[in-house]
């Protein structure tokens, strides 16, 4: 049985603000090598997204069994997809068409 989530990265993401772009950033961010523990905060700062987003997304990434959440580092599945979506362009997690124009001041 495929998960939602892996099916998901394969697929042409077209929507901006979409937690599947989102999920392929996160997980790219969390595979890349480092000698310490990455945190919530510096994923989210990686990817610019907020922390509760990137929070939710680890924690939908856990239970799909692509990341060990407890100690911050993807699994042998999520380390595969990851080093899959090395060489991917990803759609960006948020887009100019949903930021909120300024308000002219008359």
């Amino acid at each position: 049985m495929c998960s939602g989530v892996v099916l998901a990265l394969y697929m042409d993401m077209t929507f901006a603000n979409d937690p599947y772009a989102l999920a392929a950033h996160v997980l790219r961010a969390i595979a890349r090598p480092r000698a310490r523990v990455v945190t919530v905060d510096e994923v989210a700062r990686i990817v610019g997204a907020r922390r509760a987003d990137v929070r939710g997304i680890i924690t939908r990434l856990h239970e799909e069994g692509f990341v060990d959440a407890l100690h911050m580092r993807p699994t042998m599945a999520g380390l595969a997809v990851a080093t899959s979506l090395r060489q991917c362009k990803l759609k960006d997690v948020r887009s100019e068409s949903h930021v909120p124009a300024a308000r002219a001041v008359a």
